[in-house]
């Protein structure tokens, strides 16, 4: 696992330490439960992106793409607000670092991230959410 030496800030944290504190520290709650609970919810915009791609053709997708990319924004102006990279960074092992950060924090993806030279990263996903569903 790379070791990150940038502190990134969690989107929503407020609601997800409500979460924590009182949902998921209830020893009558089932975590298993969010996971369900955002599972539908993504299947949700799936069929909804569909939906609106079939029943209302481009200008349908144009407008779910629209907000799709709003919610990325603001979730990404939340995670960088406050960040400072240390002075040595090379910007290839900022965007490794950022890129894998959100698939592990914001996706639940545990993955393997690589810088393969000073242009270029990658990373192999080892498990989706969704990967069954």
């Amino acid at each position: 696992m790379q070791t990150l030496k940038f502190r990134f800030n969690y989107p929503f944290k407020a609601a997800g330490e409500r979460c924590r504190k009182e949902a998921l520290s209830r020893p009558d709650y089932e975590p298993l439960s969010l996971f369900r609970w955002g599972n539908m919810m993504a299947m949700s915009v799936l069929a909804m992106l569909k939906a609106a791609e079939r029943e209302l053709g481009e200008s349908g997708q144009a407008a779910m793409i629209a907000a799709l990319v709003s919610v990325g924004k603001e979730i990404g102006r939340q995670i960088l607000e406050g960040t400072e990279l240390p002075q040595d960074t090379e910007p290839i092992e900022f965007i490794s670092s950022y890129a894998s950060w959100i698939n592990r924090e914001i996706y639940a993806s545990p993955e393997e991230p690589r810088i393969d030279d000073s242009d270029h990263c990658s990373f192999d996903i080892l498990w989706c959410p969704h990967q069954d569903s």
